[in-house]
């Protein structure tokens, strides 16, 4: 029972993050409270599992937004066989960058459903800005809290995608608002 409490536990630190913010919905969003199934698995295993198979034209997500209809897919590797784009780039280059957002709340996640999550919240809340190479940035404040409501901390995921192929390129999390932070 004790081991089940502690994992139920950290579910809800885990589970207690995060709500996109603007500056006026600051002061209200940390005490309105969370979304209830940020604990819920965001993403099917057998997607993931093609992705892990290397199979790069699988789409994880979509989206239909101001800007047109976009696609996170498994991804695209370059001539030297790394992945550039899509959930294996961001699996490859920032999952470290979740699991540390995720641990420091407690624990209890997957880090590629908090980065799902935070994608998803990114791409909603706003237009993109235009950030040169064909590429587009989505970016949106969200607080993490603990699961006592207490602020841990904001970050500002930041959400690169092709604007000619409406592809997801990257998605890592940074506490530099609005796109100002760009890198790969």
């Amino acid at each position: 029972m004790k081991m089940h409490q502690k994992i139920l536990a950290a579910a809800m630190v885990t589970a207690a993050m995060i709500g996109p913010v603007s500056g006026a919905q600051a002061a209200t969003r940390a005490s309105t409270g969370t979304p209830p199934d940020l604990g819920d698995e965001k993403l099917s295993a057998t997607t993931i599992a093609l992705c892990n198979a290397g199979f790069g034209d699988v789409s994880v997500q979509s989206w239909d937004v101001t800007a047109g209809h976009l696609d996170m897919f498994c991804g695209d590797k370059d001539d030297d066989d790394t992945w550039v784009s899509g959930y294996n780039h961001i699996r490859d280059r920032h999952q470290g960058d979740w699991q540390a957002i995720v641990d420091s709340a407690g624990g209890g996640g997957n880090w590629d459903d908090l980065m799902m999550f935070m994608t998803d919240q990114s791409i909603r809340a706003d237009d993109p800005e235009p950030e040169g190479d064909s590429k587009l940035c989505y970016s949106t404040s969200i607080e993490i809290h603990d699961e006592d409501g207490a602020l841990l901390s904001v970050y500002n995921p930041t959400v690169i995608v092709s604007a000619n192929t409406r592809k997801v390129i990257t998605s890592y999390p940074t506490i530099v608002p609005d796109c100002a932070g760009v890198r790969d």
